[in-house]
């Protein structure tokens, strides 16, 4: 069995401070019983070593879940099925965030970042009593802002023939001359 140095304190290999030597991890290697550099340092190193490699890690992480799929597909069914019964929470979470993503290139912190900036307010009646959907353009797909249900399905009727909005104010005041 190997002799163990008792000491109080020590000189990280790294940062170059001596401190006392509860600010190091345990090793088996070492002659002291711990690591040659301290928590602080091997912290950062890790957190540089995450993050450097992270892009990496994130397909190997893909390409194993892809491979679990094709192995063995009704399992990985059964087990978000599962997952998402346990925490129901996520599962709106990841709807939302997905049909964001999906249909208008979106956030759901985008959305609410532009929910406070419009005060909560419907761009074309300013009403705040009432859910706010995405506006966008069908065929560019920008998005234009937050609109309640009707003001959005209004914009959807007139926005391809806008001399529309002028026989609609016409008919509102009572008028029988349409311009076309």
């Amino acid at each position: 069995m190997k002799d163990i140095l008792v000491r109080a304190e020590k000189r990280c290999s790294r940062c170059q401070i001596t401190k006392p030597m509860s600010e190091y991890h345990a090793s088996n290697q070492a002659k002291d019983g711990k690591t040659p550099h301290c928590r602080e340092c091997d912290s950062k190193k890790r957190k540089t070593e995450y993050y450097n490699n992270l892009e990496k890690k994130r397909e190997a992480a893909r390409l194993y879940k892809r491979k679990q799929w094709e192995k063995d597909p009704e399992a990985m069914k059964a087990a978000r099925r599962k997952y998402l019964v346990e925490n129901p929470h996520k599962s709106k979470e990841w709807g939302r965030r997905g049909h964001l993503k999906h249909k208008y290139g979106v956030t759901p912190e985008w959305y609410d970042q532009r929910f406070d900036i419009q005060g909560g307010a419907c761009l074309v009646c300013n009403r705040k009593d009432i859910e706010l959907v995405i506006d966008h353009n069908h065929e560019t797909n920008e998005v234009r802002g937050l609109l309640c249900n009707p003001c959005n399905m209004l914009v959807g009727f007139v926005e391809k023939d806008v001399t529309m909005i002028k026989r609609l104010v016409n008919h509102i005041k009572g008028g029988l001359e349409y311009e076309f």
